[in-house]
């Protein structure tokens, strides 16, 4: 367990629950949780208790409801903006209308985040000099903005990870092996965040000004020829595949761990540091001091509450 300020924290286990899919991502809106089987190709609602649920993509095909390559998804009150990269198109759904459209795009969406009101998009690694594209409702190109600021070629499977502050109009960057960028919706950098043990952010949240970031992290410096080694035989990606082997961190190194972090963006300081989730499972989301673990190979998911011991 990890300190900050000499504070100990624990996570409290509220339930665990059983379903019948392979949660790969999972988001909180209101009194839904959307829970995304990549796996299968199948994305569902289920209410807040995870007692009933409505099946919105039911597996491979092009059909609107139908992927055959989910990315990304996000939701903003009744709004569910599905990427489906094979198709390369973009699915909305209606949760309170229970009505559903499309558009096409040029390129697959490899993230997409929404305020209810725009799409903005990063798009497949190709010949293309910005990072964020700017889409309507209805599939109308508005604007591109930004400049990538890391090398795919030196990344290889990695890829930066994303989250739209939809109430200060603001997006956070997760660059890989370095820190997070804060753009504002033109695309201009007015910040950045850095803590000096991130390897890789896999998954951004943010709840009323705090920011939840989970990934790769190191409890000490490691040798270059041991990261060398954990990058180049593609490990990095067999854990982003395949989630649920966490422990695979630490067969590689004593020195790695699966963390979580919590930044205050308002008061620009550390709530939380290097808690190790790596006995627990898979950060999903958190509202406040509730956060949700995922078990994809289990099929569970669990709520936890973050609590001073």
């Amino acid at each position: 367990m990890s300190f900050l300020i000499l504070i100990s924290f624990i996570l409290k286990e509220v339930y665990t629950k059983e379903i019948p899919i392979h949660p790969d991502k999972i988001k909180i809106q209101n009194k839904n949780i959307v829970i995304g089987d990549f796996k299968n190709q199948k994305i569902f609602i289920f209410d807040i208790d995870l007692s009933s649920y409505t099946e919105i993509i039911k597996g491979i095909g092009s059909k609107l409801d139908e992927a055959k390559l989910l990315c990304d998804f996000d939701i903003f009150k009744n709004l569910l903006c599905i990427s489906d990269g094979g198709n390369n198109r973009i699915i909305l759904y209606d949760i309170r209308k229970k009505s559903r459209n499309s558009f096409v795009l040029p390129q697959p969406a490899m993230n997409v985040m929404t305020n209810g009101e725009n799409l903005i998009l990063t798009l497949f690694p190709g010949e293309k000099e910005s990072l964020f594209y700017k889409y309507s409702l209805n599939g109308t190109l508005l604007e591109s903005f930004g400049k990538i600021k890391y090398d795919l070629g030196e990344t290889g499977s990695l890829i930066a990870s994303y989250i739209l502050d939809s109430e200060n109009k603001i997006i956070y960057e997760a660059i890989p092996f370095d820190k997070i960028i804060i753009y504002d919706f033109y695309g201009k950098v007015i910040g950045e965040i850095k803590k000096g043990n991130w390897l890789y952010i896999l998954n951004l949240r943010i709840y009323k000004n705090n920011l939840y970031l989970s990934g790769i992290m190191k409890s000490k410096e490691i040798e270059d020829t041991l990261l060398a080694k954990f990058f180049k035989k593609s490990l990095i990606k067999e854990f982003i595949l395949h989630k649920e082997k966490i422990k695979i961190l630490k067969k590689i190194s004593e020195n790695l761990f699966y963390g979580l972090d919590i930044y205050d963006t308002k008061n620009k300081k550390w709530i939380l540091k290097d808690f190790d989730l790596t006995e627990y499972g898979i950060f999903g989301d958190a509202k406040g001091d509730s956060i949700w673990i995922i078990n994809p190979s289990e099929k569970k998911i669990s709520k936890y509450i973050l609590i001073k011991e």
